[in-house]
């Protein structure tokens, strides 16, 4: 945009907002570059050049550089930009960039530091490899290997993105502001950029392509410090965008191969005099032959390699016939080659053509095992390897992988192939892959080594069976696959899972699977639908979880694998049969509601601060993030990944908007309008701050096409003007309160704005004056938007939503809703509406359908309130931000599952649970908010539907108790002390008499007393055998009490206060209670949160923050015993069948001093739930060994733990209820080392850092895991360790 007010300015220098400190690089990363580049996961065949033969393409750079015109392109100074070569298959590019590649790197080498090389040769080994953010991750990982000095443009992406790895193609985002800091670095030595075949990238669906990659490429052109050599086939796509600034130099080959002739010729030559030797050849045979070729017109390198290997496949005397027969041009050549493949004896075309199709249809080269177990040619059947030798034309196997030999072989059998190739070859992966699995009798734990062999037989199989599934356009027609996939899914995910997890390959089948999803919801109908629909989600789901463990610091993968399997939804039929087969140890396991199964993917962290706002970009790939913490952030929508922080507001950011030409607008508190440009092809977004406004910036918003952006501040709109000359901005007065939104028609010829009022205004956009005003609503209205495709306007405020007609000002609709509405938004058809709902008791979204006003689904809220909800532009998804730093996206509600919106508002409240547990732990209760609910211990199922309580009653203590009969439950509400009877025998028994709140309340141990304390500073002693409200005795002291615990033998009450424990002691004449005197625990800033006394009533212990301390209570002038904690007890008790152990929340805890949390635990209670403390997350563990994990999803509130049973009480309303057998226990993993899982490869585990040497390794890695998995030295970190292959 040249003119107007839009003037972007260069941000690579930003200034950090007031109290951010954006980068010390030194001091805020200890990691080695060295260690940077491993993360980088670059494949090892970039240092080296491609397998062909040097003599004859140093031959060939000799003809080049002997070209009048391209004598002076390699000298730096005199040469153009940009260097690109062009020709037709098997022309000679790649042999010619090779050429100058190793002439390059020689000279380089004599010349050290003058200049360096960074490149790339694209050479269909496999879709990760060649993607245009895989070209771009090689050039940076070649320049910084030469140039240390420029690492640090890598280490402050990594540290704005929070990121270490960037492996996913959709990180060329990322990759491009790396790269472009680096160019633009004044550090940086003049480098030469290659690139081969740079056209035949690999793209797929919404990733970034070609075009995106030679955008980079032409925008990188004007830097005099990098210098592109690059090589294609077309030149359509391609002239454009390089030749428009003149400086790139075209040399097309199919124009000028004359003068490169001779080095062909020469090439010919060499491998004739070779065959000559091998076959026995005449010499005067030779002679004929090379006269015979000399004589038909030049066609190429590639031409020429067929001929060699036609005479290599003939016996002498036909030799001569061979270069006769064959065609010139190179398609007919192939069709030629093709025919007589279809003339060989026998079965042998059938079977060539199935491994022809196979390769053709495959995405990368297979490896001979894979090839054998896709076309289940199994030993002593046809052996894949003598096919392959049959089909020479067109395949050939280099240590043991099979492969094309040129990209134009391949693109001529793919277009051959059968119109259900795509079918075929989805049947047979997932058939292989299922075979494969059971044979191996694959477990979740290790691999055997003849195992390992095995699942390299699988490793395209266990990824592209759901590509080459979304590729059949007639897969309703075809139920057989859709039988397979669901079987495959219901009954192997787990070993699947564990394949995916060697490979590192989840990320990508994640995405893939719910690209799947959606093509399979647009193409199926009737069984086929409801068949596979909800397995696929179900799977997607176990993915998508598992992804968010990788950060979880797992003791290793397996713990990794079990905590998926273990928070999938409670009616998967794949979570059932994976635990009851694989995990027997775990006897019960939580029921985790429906609500969850509809978030796919969670963006940020709860520890992040509010996310205000959200809003995609217009091809959806990304979605812009505004925060509390004055940093707009850019997330991958497909991967979760965070692309981009930009930095420039100085408080809060509450709004967004993207035009369709991708500018992104921000307002903030700070009183700022800010506009981003996204420059793609560079990764980078240039700013301006477009205008500061008298108050805070509550909206922003482009119109439909582009020209105008409006932002609402105070009473006034703001509105500017995009390619004019006016840089002021116009004001839209009118509103008498602050306005809160304002948005655009669709056809943007009318505004719209609301807010303290309650008063709606239509603006005439051309005019800039108001048309009507709608009067409608009581209260103020938070958020009002236009439909997509209707003129019509929906409103949200205060337990409203309403929509209007644009034109008349007219009522449409109305809904009440139970809480606040923050925020709108319709589908990309209008047809749904989505509402953020937030009251002191509900947090959730809901979908209604426009056209009847009924609620499609209601979505599981946050704890905290949900700010902002927005459509994905293709309206397959909805997200949403909250209070917590999170961004949740949802499923498309599924149309045959009914959803219970009423349950869910009534579960999600701010107050703490209350949570008990019986001393056998049969039975658990969990009071929320007005209702208890209760759990059997050993099922871990609910017992009975939720028990409502009155307003008046609910329960707002911690700890309520269970009687020693178990037959009822004591808690406080407010100033009354209350005692419900679970089975509805009596009804609820309410003492009253405290004056203030009931912080604690417990049941004498002959279950005739309950005893309770106050903040009014009694403790009351209520007879539970009395009538009516009960006689009670009142104790009194001069502070308020938080605790109260009576001795085993019933003789002492203890009464806790902030730091001081008072003691009653009951006298038998006269019959009643005697004050024995208080202890004091010391001056401590936390107050005393629990107290027990031991089983022979000789000690009192107390819990604290983060310790428990020992009072002797006959020896009270003695100094306490601390026992320091990685946690706060909650609760103490102690189990009859020891005294050498404290029973708390999180488990057993052991009394012997000098103690430590760390001393492991008995093995009649060798559960508990302990933090890390390095990832401030909570972890079940099993003799301080963890073993399941407890999501951020999923944060509990409080635990109780009794033995072999672990319960934990969820503000939601919810208990994750967990048993164990007493007999089997948790499998204990060996660390030293752990099998790759792949080929012969062994992968050893090594300190982080550093690198295992090859002379420690057992096995070195064979050349399939060169091939494939060099790209990726560092696997997995696990428990500080790093999986590396040996001497990578």
């Amino acid at each position: 945009m040249s003119s107007g007010p839009w003037t972007p300015k260069d941000t690579s220098s930003v200034t950090a907002p007031s109290g951010v400190a954006l980068i010390d690089t030194q001091e805020l990363f200890e990691l080695s570059t060295e260690q940077m580049l491993r993360d980088l996961h670059v494949t090892g065949r970039v240092a080296g050049f491609p397998s062909i033969d040097g003599h004859t393409s140093h031959m060939l750079y000799q003809q080049f550089i002997s070209l009048v015109e391209c004598k002076d392109l390699l000298d730096w100074e005199k040469s153009p930009n940009t260097l690109w070569v062009s020709a037709g298959p098997g022309r000679g590019k790649t042999m010619l960039l090779t050429g100058i590649a190793r002439q390059l790197s020689i000279n380089a080498s004599e010349n050290p530091g003058k200049w360096f090389l960074s490149y790339h040769f694209c050479s269909q080994e496999g879709p990760e490899l060649d993607t245009p953010a895989a070209i771009l991750k090689s050039l940076i990982w070649m320049i910084l290997r030469q140039q240390p000095g420029l690492a640090s443009h890598l280490e402050r992406s990594r540290w704005l993105t929070n990121r270490a790895f960037f492996d996913d193609p959709n990180d060329f985002a990322a990759l491009s502001g790396i790269f472009h800091d680096i160019i633009q670095d004044k550090k940086l030595v003049e480098t030469y950029l290659l690139v081969d075949a740079i056209d035949e990238c690999f793209t797929d669906g919404d990733n970034p392509g070609f075009k995106d990659l030679m955008r980079l490429v032409a925008t990188s052109m004007a830097s005099p410090k990098i210098k592109w050599l690059i090589s294609t086939c077309t030149t359509s796509e391609i002239e454009p965008s390089l030749m428009q600034d003149g400086g790139c130099f075209h040399l097309d080959l199919d124009l000028n191969y004359h003068p490169l002739s001779a080095a062909l010729e020469r090439h010919f030559i060499s491998n004739i005099s070779k065959l000559v030797i091998e076959k026995g050849y005449r010499e005067n045979l030779k002679k004929d032959i090379v006269n015979e070729m000399q004589a038909r017109p030049c066609c190429g390198f590639l031409w020429a390699e067929i001929v060699c290997r036609a005479l290599q496949a003939e016996v002498s005397w036909d030799a001569l016939d061979v270069p006769n027969e064959i065609p010139d041009n190179i398609e007919q050549l192939y069709a030629f080659l093709n025919e007589r493949i279809g003339k060989l004896s026998r079965g042998d075309p059938f079977f060539c053509r199935e491994v022809l199709n196979t390769m053709a249809i495959a995405l990368q080269p297979l490896h001979v095992s894979e090839l054998a177990a896709i076309l289940d040619l199994r030993v002593g059947q046809i052996p894949v390897d003598t096919m392959i030798l049959r089909c020479w034309a067109f395949l050939e196997a280099r240590d043991g992988i099979v492969s094309f030999i040129h990209a134009s072989a391949k693109d001529y059998l793919h277009s051959t192939l059968p119109s259900d190739a795509h079918a075929n070859m989805a049947k047979r992966l997932l058939d292989a892959l299922s075979r494969t699995l059971i044979e191996a009798n694959t477990e979740p734990l290790a691999l055997s080594a003849d195992q390992d062999k095995i699942l390299a037989s699988t490793r395209y199989a266990s990824i592209y069976w759901i590509w080459h599934m979304n590729k059949i356009e007639d897969i309703n027609d075809r139920p057989e696959i859709i039988e397979s996939a669901t079987s495959f899914l219901s009954t192997l995910f787990l070993q699947w899972l564990y394949v995916l997890d060697v490979g590192q390959r989840v990320t990508r089948v994640t995405t893939l699977l719910l690209q799947l999803e959606w093509f399979l919801r647009v193409q199926l109908t009737g069984t086929n639908r409801s068949h596979i629909l909800p397995v696929i989600r179900d799977a997607h789901r176990l993915l998508c979880f598992h992804q968010s463990l990788s950060d979880s610091d797992c003791p290793n993968a397996y713990y990794q694998r079990l905590s998926t399997m273990l928070y999938c939804p409670g009616n998967s039929a794949i979570r059932q049969a994976v635990i009851s087969k694989n995990f027997p140890w775990i006897l019960a396991f939580p029921t985790i509601e429906d609500e969850y199964a509809d978030v796919f993917l969670t963006l940020g962290r709860p520890d992040l601060n509010s996310v205000r706002c959200i809003e995609f970009f217009p091809d959806g790939r990304l979605i812009a993030s505004g925060s509390k913490d004055s940093i707009v952030r850019i997330w991958d929508t497909q991967t979760g990944n965070l692309q981009h922080t930009l930095h420039g507001h100085n408080d809060d950011v509450n709004c967004l908007a993207v035009s369709t030409t991708g500018l992104l607008a921000s307002g903030s508190r700070d009183k700022s309008v800010r506009v981003w440009e996204y420059r793609y092809a560079i990764g980078r977004f240039d700013q301006r701050e477009f205008s500061r406004l008298p108050g805070p910036v509550n909206a922003v918003r482009f119109s439909p096409d582009g020209k105008y952006l409006i932002a609402a501040s105070g009473h006034n709109l703001h509105m500017w003007g995009f390619g004019t000359e006016a840089d002021e901005a116009q004001i839209l007065r009118g509103h008498e309160g602050d306005i809160k939104s304002v948005a655009f028609s669709h056809d943007g010829s009318l505004i719209v704005s609301a807010g303290d009022k309650g008063v709606i205004h239509i603006w005439d956009t051309e005019s800039r004056t108001i048309r009507q005003k709608i009067m409608g609503h009581d209260s103020p209205i938070n958020c009002v938007i236009f439909s997509p495709v209707a003129r019509q306007i929906a409103s949200g405020s205060n337990l409203t939503m309403k929509i209007w007609n644009a034109d008349t000002g007219e009522l449409d609709k109305s809904h009440t809703t139970r809480g606040d509405v923050l925020s709108l938004a319709f589908s990309p058809c209008g047809s749904r509406l989505a509402l953020a709902i937030c009251s002191s008791t509900i947090r959730h979204t809901r979908v209604f359908d426009i056209s009847s006003l009924e609620s499609r689904d209601g979505l599981q809220g946050d704890e905290l309130a949900i700010n902002s909800v927005s459509f994905s532009p293709n309206g397959r998804f909805l997200a949403s931000s909250s209070e917590n730093g999170t961004i949740h996206f949802w499923y498309e509600p599924d149309e045959s599952r009914h959803i219970d919106t009423e349950k869910r508002e009534l579960q999600h409240h701010e107050e703490s649970p209350g949570l008990a547990m019986t001393n056998d732990g049969s039975c658990v209760a969990l009071f929320a908010k007005e209702t208890v609910r209760l759990w059997d211990g050993e099922t871990g199922r609910p017992l009975q539907t939720p028990t409502a309580l009155d307003q008046d009653h609910k329960c707002t203590m911690k700890l309520p108790m269970f009687s020693p009969d178990k037959q009822s439950l004591v808690f406080g509400s407010q100033n009354t002390v209350c005692v419900f009877y679970p089975s509805g025998s009596k009804p609820l028994r309410r003492f009253l008499g405290h004056e203030s709140r009931v912080n604690a309340a417990v049941f004498s141990p002959d279950n005739k007393f309950v005893a309770s304390v106050s903040n009014d500073k009694t403790a009351r002693l209520w007879d539970l055998e009395s009538e009516g409200n009960g006689s009670h005795l009142v104790f009194k002291v001069q502070e308020e009490l938080f605790f109260v615990a009576f001795s085993n033998d019933g003789l002492y009450l203890a009464l806790a206060g902030f730091n001081d424990v008072y003691l009653w002691v009951r006298s038998p004449s006269p019959p009643g209670w005697e004050f024995n005197g208080e202890i004091s625990v010391g001056g401590y800033v936390n107050r005393i949160g629990s107290v027990v006394f031991s089983p022979d009533s000789k000690r009192i212990l107390v819990g604290r923050y983060m310790t428990i301390e020992v009072l002797d209570i006959q020896n009270r002038n003695q100094s306490p015993v601390q026992i320091e904690l990685d946690w706060t007890p909650e609760g103490l008790w102690f189990d009859p069948r020891s005294t050498e152990y404290v029973m708390t929340d999180c488990g057993a805890q052991s009394l012997n001093i000098p103690s430590s949390d760390l001393l492991e635990p008995p093995e009649w209670a060798p559960y508990r739930v302990l933090p890390d403390k390095k990832v401030h997350r909570y972890w079940i563990t099993w003799k301080n060994r963890k073993v399941i994990f407890i999501p951020q999803e999923l944060l509990f509130a409080l635990s109780c733990v009794r033995g072999h049973t672990v319960a934990l009480g969820r503000v939601s309303g919810d208990v994750l209820m967990f048993r164990f057998s007493t007999e089997i226990a948790p499998p204990q993993l060996p660390l030293p080392q752990i099998s790759a899982g792949m080929g012969d490869a062994n992968i050893e585990m090594v300190p982080t850092g550093h690198v295992a040497s090859p002379e420690n390794s057992i096995k070195g890695p064979s050349a399939y895991w060169k091939f494939f998995y060099n790209r990726t030295p560092t696997y997995t970190q696990l428990n500080n360790y790093l999986y590396e292959i040996p001497g990578s």
